[in-house]
Formats: C-alpha cells, structure tokens, sequence
C-alpha cells in the first residue's frame, strides 16, 4: 500500500505538468485575443502613444525613432489605408511571434513547475493585459526576437544558429534608429550567443563589428533627438489620419532632456514611485526564486553579468527621463524570463504531498491577483483579487 501511495504522488507531479502543458497554449491563445483587441482599441481611439509612437517618421527629417514610421506611412500610401491599421497587424504580428516562440520554449522544458508563478505574473504575459496603456510599444520587437533566438539556441544545430544571430544583429541598427531605446536592452541578445557559442578570437572581432553598428546607430538617434519644428511637421504628416496630437509620442521628440527630467521628477514624487516601484521590482523577482538555478547558470557565462550591468544602468539613465518606469521594469524582467529558458529545468521533486499542492495552488492565486505591474503616473501595484 505505502508502494501505491507513493506512486499515486508521482502520478500527481506528472499531472500537473501535464494539466500545465494543456492550460499553456489555451491561456496564451486567450491573451493573444486580448492582444488583438487592445491593438484596435489604440487604433479606433488613435492613440497617440500606442500607435502614434510607431508613427513617427522623416517627414520633418532625420529624427530618432522615425525609421519604422517612415516605412510604414510610405506603405500606407503605397496601399491606400490608414497607417494605424498598418501598425495593428506589425504589433499583433510581432506578439504573435513572442507568444509561439516562448510557448515551444515552455513545451520543450522537463518540468514546467518552476515557471508557474513568472507564467501568471502581471509582468510576463499579463502586462499589456492588465494595464494596456503600458502595452503595445517597441520592446515588444526585442521580446520576440529574444524569444526566437532563445528558440534556435535549444535547437542542436548551433550552426543555424550563429549565422541568424549574426544576421540579427546586422539587423538590429534598423530597430534602433526606429527606436533609441532598444539599444539599451542589446546586451540581453549577446548574453544569449554567449551562453550558447564558445567565444572565439573569430567570434569576438565579428560581434565588436556588429555592436559598433548598433552603436553607431544609437549615436545618430540621439544627435537627432528632435525639436519643435521637426515635431510640427511629423504632426501635420499624421493629420488626415487622425494621429495629431500635443501630448502624444511625436510632441514628446520637441520636449529637451532638461525639461524631460523636471516632468519626470515631478511625476515620480506625485505617484510616489520611490515608494512603491521597489515593492513592484521585489513581487517581480519572487516569481524568479523557483527558477534562480537556472538564471544563475547562465549569468554565470563569461561577460554575462557585466553585460547585464550596462542594460542596468541604460535602464536607470532613461528612467531619469521617461516617466514610464513600469514599462521600463517589463523591458527588463521579460528577457531575464527568456533567459531562464536556455536552460532546461529539472524538478526538485519526483512527488507532491496534497498539502504542498494545496498551499502552492493559494500562494499562486494569492501572488497572481493582488498585484500588477503599473506602467506610469500612479505605482500603486496593489489590487483587490481578480477586479
């Protein structure tokens, strides 16, 4: 009997992995479906952060951010439609791609278990969910290309790997002039190649040459950080489709660093974000405790962590200007998720005594609904359950 028993617990731990990998695909389907339908609220209602930002453009000259919008208002009027329509189907298109390629992450995992509290987080998936004006913005790119990359990474043909990496990273000046901002969150990208490929004397003089493109581009972004003018002209491009705005993204190019900063003050003592932004950060990595073996495996990679303190700081220095921070903290802890996912977890346990499970299954509700991660203006986390 005592046999019995303590194979009737093994079939436990295997069923809840099991009723996971079920529940996985259905939820992200479920999220993706939000998704959708915060990308054509934005759009309907023109927001000037969600889509205008993306709208930005060189209809007033070289700017930063203006490459993406650019190419896309020239296709708009290449296919007669309105540009936010455009940036709806690249915006559901690229968490599409986060989705699917995190889910056969998820699906390739030994045990799923560990990930649970970062998977019902309200700062992996749930974030443009629960507080959707923070959603839909340009890190989403950096996430889906993570995703993919961390996907090739498992692969066994490492070959494939490198040379897409490589042709990522060619790539990747592009999605800095279309925002500056992603240059920031770069060093997550070589962690991964870092992680997977023995750095050669080759290897090195290749991603130094790489790098100094992206940095090349970061430099032409903030030589053209924008001014009144060229912020009136994008402005007027935008105005048969309904973007113009005096508060949105494109007004945003005409506001200096210095003023940006005082803004940025003052929002931050005004919503209190010295107070509860750190309890923000600390609820966010309590979901990384379960899976810290994992994290730490891959920080343990030569240059892992000093890369990381460059996107630290990046991160910090930004913050001094955008009032954003929970945003900021979202850019930051998706891609440490995905890096949990190079590595294979194991389980601590082959059984689950029904008390374990029973208190496991309260805490995760308890930690999965009290809170979210709110992306500006006010950082009160705290929530009543499920409102």
């Amino acid at each position: 009997m005592q046999m019995a028993l303590i194979a009737g617990r093994q079939m436990t731990s295997k069923r809840i992995n099991s009723l996971i990998r079920l529940a996985i695909p259905l939820a992200l389907f479920i999220i993706f479906l939000f998704t959708i339908n915060g990308a054509i609220y934005f759009h309907l209602i023109r927001s000037p952060w969600n889509i205008g930002d993306w709208l930005i453009n060189y209809q007033g000259g070289f700017v930063r951010r203006g490459l993406l919008g650019e190419g896309m208002l020239r296709l708009a009027h290449m296919l007669e439609v309105n540009p936010g329509a455009i940036v709806v189907v690249l915006q559901c298109s690229i968490y599409a791609v986060f989705l699917f390629f995190a889910w056969l992450l998820l699906r390739i995992q030994t045990t799923l278990i560990p990930h649970l509290p970062l998977l019902l987080s309200p700062f992996i998936f749930l974030f443009h969910v629960f507080d959707r004006v923070g959603g839909y913005r340009k890190e989403i790119i950096l996430f889906s290309i993570m995703a993919y990359l961390v996907w090739l990474a498992r692969r066994p043909n490492k070959h494939i790997f490198e040379y897409i990496f490589y042709g990522v990273m060619l790539g990747y000046p592009l999605l800095i002039l279309s925002h500056e901002m992603l240059a920031v969150w770069l060093p997550y990208l070589l962690v991964i190649f870092l992680y997977t490929l023995r750095l050669t004397a080759k290897r090195m003089v290749i991603l130094l040459g790489l790098v100094s493109l992206s940095g090349l581009a970061f430099v032409m972004s903030m030589s053209a950080s924008g001014n009144a003018h060229i912020s009136a002209l994008i402005d007027q491009s935008l105005q048969p489709f309904g973007y113009s705005d005096p508060y949105g993204a494109v007004a945003f190019l005409a506001i200096d660093g210095h003023k940006a900063l005082i803004s940025t003050w003052t929002t931050a003592k005004d919503g209190a974000y010295f107070i509860y932004y750190p309890q923000a950060i600390v609820l966010c990595l309590l979901a990384f405790i379960p899976v810290r073996k994992s994290l730490a495996k891959v920080l343990a990679t030569p240059w892992a962590k000093p890369l990381l303190m460059v996107s630290l700081i990046g991160t910090i220095l930004i913050s001094l200007v955008g009032i954003d921070w929970g945003r900021f903290i979202y850019a930051s802890f998706v891609p440490l998720f995905l890096l949990t996912l190079l590595v294979d977890s194991r389980p601590a346990a082959t059984s689950y005594s029904a008390k374990t499970i029973g208190l496991s299954i309260l805490a995760l509700i308890v930690y999965a609904s009290c809170w979210y991660l709110p992306y500006a203006t006010n950082a009160f986390p705290y929530r009543w359950p499920f409102s």
